[in-house]
């Protein structure tokens, strides 16, 4: 199994390695070749690719990935594999997508985008506002508790006060013990133990 992993692992590094565009058609359009790129990294689940990786392999790979996130005709795996491959662009329009996806109408791609948008952006002082906290915020009160618990645990990665505040709000006053729970387990665990606790 770890030789299958391995295997697939170098395929997928051969496969994004490989010259964008290598046909020789001479368009400037994305060729046949770069679709199919984007398919593998799509449906590998054993490598996740950084930026400098999928943007040799694949131009305007944040692009792709956000076109193949919202795209409902594609199956449900490849939508989340997509939304999760957003972490790599800190862009506006890597942004403004996460947070349209919170508007799903299917939980598992609420539950992605909530948790991609704090890690991705939760550190970013150019995209950390009090907009992307209230955007957290409505996470934490979503109808599924997949999505709820998937915000909380996103929260730890965000570098704001609001965000720490939304955690002791939750831990302190949610209705869903579990949440509160969490809340409070997340908020300790962005606050590490002085070395004297140790």
């Amino acid at each position: 199994m770890k030789n299958l992993i391995s295997l697939s692992t170098l395929a997928l590094a051969l496969l994004l390695t490989a010259p964008a565009g290598a046909q020789t058609s001479g368009q400037a359009q994305p060729p046949a070749d770069d679709t199919a790129r984007l398919e593998s990294v799509l449906r590998a689940i054993e490598a996740t690719p950084s930026r400098e990786q999928l943007e040799a392999g694949i131009p305007h790979a944040a692009q792709l990935l956000i076109e193949a996130a919202n795209d409902t005709d594609r199956d449900l795996f490849t939508r989340l594999r997509a939304t999760s491959l957003l972490i790599n662009f800190e862009t506006p329009e890597s942004r403004d997508a996460l947070v349209a996806l919170t508007q799903s109408s299917e939980f598992e791609m609420r539950r992605m985008a909530y948790y991609i948008l704090g890690r991705t952006f939760g550190t970013s002082p150019q995209h950390l506002d009090s907009n992307l906290i209230a955007t957290l915020e409505r996470g934490t009160r979503d109808a599924h508790p997949e999505v709820r618990a998937h915000t909380i645990r996103s929260l730890r990665w965000v570098k704001h006060p609001g965000a720490d505040q939304l955690l002791q709000n939750v831990a302190q006053t949610h209705s869903d013990s579990e949440l509160r729970e969490l809340a409070r387990i997340t908020l300790e665990r962005k606050t590490p133990a002085s070395p004297s606790s140790k």
